[in-house]
């Protein structure tokens, strides 16, 4: 499948306005076709999830929290970005992949602790990049990884995505790119994550950066509103060091997090990770 291009012009009589297409719905996601892994799928209705999370946290832990929305002012700024955000999923052929798609029930754990809740963009940020990367693969499961991105998860708000849809954009972003030609993720594949424990690698992040994103910003100002209140996009970068037997590598990272009101717990969660460059 082809790659939509995540932002479009948007030409008006007054108004002039970039607008990004919908998160991973029209951008495609990271993955690998026909990797097994354990797998529930999520009702239409967003937070019909059945869960059954190990540990002390408990089954009380994962009751749905209603995000913070708001409904914006019908504006000509407001028509023009909802109205490219529905045509640009409607031309999409990533939807269909999305809704069958199916991804893990949420769960933390000691090996996968919980982003402790917070309304601040930039500290969440830190600490959800920092927890999905601080790897040591050979004590912690890529499964478990899985679930804990969905426990992370916030639901993916803007116009035209469909209700079936909207709570798998995390993981979709992070473990099914390939399947849908998507633009690069952090998360090894099984094959590589196994390899990457028998040699004992360690991986640890540094110098994070967290700053919201130039244009979304630009987008905001000029009038558009999006309709979960906490909805942001912050750049990070950073130093990922990959430690090995004691020898270390140096690695500069950069990615893309697309945020909104948790699933699962008041405050932000992360609804989309996108734009992963490594070198």
């Amino acid at each position: 499948m082809h790659r939509l291009d995540r932002r479009w012009v948007l030409a008006g009589a007054a108004v002039v306005v970039l607008v990004a297409l919908v998160f991973g719905a029209v951008l495609g996601w990271p993955g690998h076709p026909g990797e097994a892994r354990a797998t529930v799928d999520p009702a239409s209705t967003p937070g019909a999830l059945p869960v059954t999370p190990p540990g002390p946290w408990g089954l009380a832990r994962w009751s749905p929290v209603p995000p913070a929305t708001l409904v914006p002012s019908d504006t000509p700024v407001q028509q023009s970005y909802d109205q490219a955000l529905e045509q640009g999923l409607a031309a999409s052929p990533t939807i269909a992949a999305a809704e069958a798609a199916s991804i893990p029930a949420p769960a933390v754990s000691a090996a996968w602790t919980p982003v402790g809740p917070t309304e601040d963009p930039e500290a969440w940020t830190e600490d959800f990049v920092s927890e999905l990367l601080d790897i040591d693969f050979s004590r912690q499961s890529r499964d478990g990884l899985g679930a804990w991105v969905s426990a992370e998860e916030a639901p993916e708000l803007l116009p035209g995505v469909p209700a079936s849809v909207q709570n798998k954009m995390l993981y979709l972003s992070l473990f099914d790119a390939g399947a849908v030609g998507g633009n690069g993720s952090p998360v090894p594949d099984q094959q590589d994550w196994s390899a990457l424990a028998r040699q004992g690698v360690v991986w640890s992040i540094s110098d994070v950066n967290v700053s919201p994103d130039t244009q979304w910003s630009q987008i905001l100002t000029s009038g558009w509103e999006p309709i979960d209140e906490r909805f942001a996009v912050e750049e990070v970068s950073g130093v990922l060091t990959a430690t090995r037997r004691g020898a270390r590598a140096e690695h500069s990272f950069s990615l893309q997090a697309y945020l909104g009101s948790a699933h699962w717990q008041e405050g932000y969660g992360t609804a989309l990770v996108d734009d992963w460059v490594e070198s």
